[in-house]
């Protein structure tokens, strides 16, 4: 397995380009529609765990509608703060079994607050 390499000018051009999509986007539609799509492209609309609507094997690294990785996890503090405060979802099994806390981690990530 090789390392990839990153290019910082084309991560801030994706970085920018993303946040541009999402406002666009949201401006003219609704946070919830830019969910609805985010979750059809991530993870075919579905909650489930083991596999996609499809019934093709899911990668276990990521949970739930939006394909959370312990990275952004970490980085969000999901289950040291919201998810485990408000909802007592403190690991990943959990979160990939609840519905309400994907949608809460989503809204957590997507809106830009850690």
């Amino acid at each position: 397995m090789t390392t990839p390499i990153l290019n910082p000018i084309a991560a801030n051009t994706f970085l920018i380009n993303g946040n541009l999509f999402i406002n666009e986007f949201v401006s003219q539609y609704s946070w919830i529609d830019f969910l609805n799509v985010l979750g059809n492209q991530e993870n075919s609309g579905s909650y489930d765990i083991q596999k996609f609507k499809n019934g093709t094997p899911r990668n276990p690294s990521y949970s739930g509608i939006y394909q959370e990785g312990d990275s952004q996890l970490g980085y969000d503090q999901f289950f040291s703060g919201i998810g485990g405060q408000l909802l007592g979802v403190t690991t990943r099994d959990q979160l990939a079994h609840n519905p309400i806390a994907q949608e809460l981690d989503g809204i957590s990530e997507f809106s830009g607050t850690p």
